[in-house]
This record gives C-alpha cells, structure tokens and sequence, in this order.
C-alpha cells in the first residue's frame, strides 16, 4: 500500500517517491529529457542540433523546467525519484518528470521558451515512446 513520506512530501512505492519538483531538481531534467526521449518530436523541433551541442540543450532544458517551477499557478510540476549509490551512500535521484498545465487561460511567463505543450510527461523507462519524424 502507498505511504506519504514526510521527507520527500510525496507518495513512495517500492522505493519510487513522486513529489513536487524543486529547484534542487533542475540538473537531472536535462538528463531525464535528453535520455526519455531521445526522438522526441518536441526536442526535434525547439532543438533540432542537440546532439552536437549537449550543453546548450541541456542548459535550454534546465531553464525551460526552471521557468515551470517560477510560475506554479500555471503548472505543476512532478518529480519521480529512486534511491540510487553515488559515493557509497544512497540518495533519491529524480529519473522521471511530468509538467501539466493546469490554468490553461493563464499566459505563461518568461522568457518565451517554454514548452508549450499542455500536458507533458517523461520517463527514462518508458523509452519505447516514438513521434513519427515531420516530412518534407
């Protein structure tokens, strides 16, 4: 049966815990986005040459993700972490993310960068997900 865990906020199942995104969060977005979605057609589309430049993808993702957590009127945004070892200690690690639009009416803020999809979620475990590829 779930349990809310008092240090996550969240609800935890077998070790996963889904909680509101932080801040703290937004250096694994880029990751999660770029290895989620590898083929993603809105990554295609806002980036479509980031794979020769890794670095401005990751820094548009992780100001793209930082600018949904400035405006939580606008969005929620969900965090799913797992317990993994980095230097010999476990730590919950983000490894999926979903941002949904809950004021539709409202017009985002910023710096015209986000993603303007009205739902949105990703997951590094599911990368079975494929878009077709826009033709010509």
């Amino acid at each position: 049966m779930p349990q809310v865990t008092d240090r996550a906020h969240g609800l935890a199942v077998a070790g996963l815990v889904l909680r509101p995104a932080t801040m703290e969060d937004l250096d694994s977005t880029g990751w999660i986005v770029k290895y989620g979605f590898p083929d993603g057609q809105g990554c295609d589309y806002k980036f479509p040459y980031r794979d020769g430049h890794p670095d401005g993808f990751l820094s548009w993702t992780r100001q793209e993700c930082k600018e949904y957590l400035e405006q939580p009127e606008k969005f929620t945004f969900l965090v799913v972490t797992a317990p993994v070892v980095e230097d010999d200690v476990v730590v919950h690690k983000p490894i999926a993310l979903g941002v949904w639009d809950i004021a539709t009416e409202t017009k985002s803020t910023g710096g015209g960068k986000q993603v303007r999809w009205e739902k949105l979620s990703m997951s590094i475990w599911d990368t079975s997900y494929s878009t077709p590829k826009l033709r010509k």
